[in-house]
């Protein structure tokens, strides 16, 4: 759920996010496809829409901005700038 999250946040940052059928869709999946969707209501807040074997991503925002503060974020914006991490870190989701 985290990973959809961050592919939403990095999407409505403008940027890139061709590798999120590889990372959210398994190699196993039936047809090669996941979605995700993220509403409030009947209010769609985001939607993700995956295939895996062409690698085609559909994302959504809605204009929103949605901050993840996931391992993923931790590894790509702290950890490769060299950032030293003390303490532990406790994974929670929060909507």
């Amino acid at each position: 759920m985290t990973r959809a999250l961050r592919s939403l946040d990095l999407h409505a940052q403008g940027l890139d996010v061709s590798d999120a059928a590889f990372s959210l869709v398994s190699e196993e999946a039936v047809d090669s496809r996941g979605n995700f969707t993220l509403a409030r209501g009947a209010t769609s807040l985001g939607t993700l829409a995956l295939h895996f074997s062409s690698n085609h991503v559909s994302a959504n925002s809605h204009e929103r901005i949605f901050h993840i503060f996931s391992d993923d974020f931790v590894h790509s914006e702290l950890r490769q700038q060299n950032f030293d991490l003390d303490g532990s870190i406790d994974s929670q989701i929060q909507l």
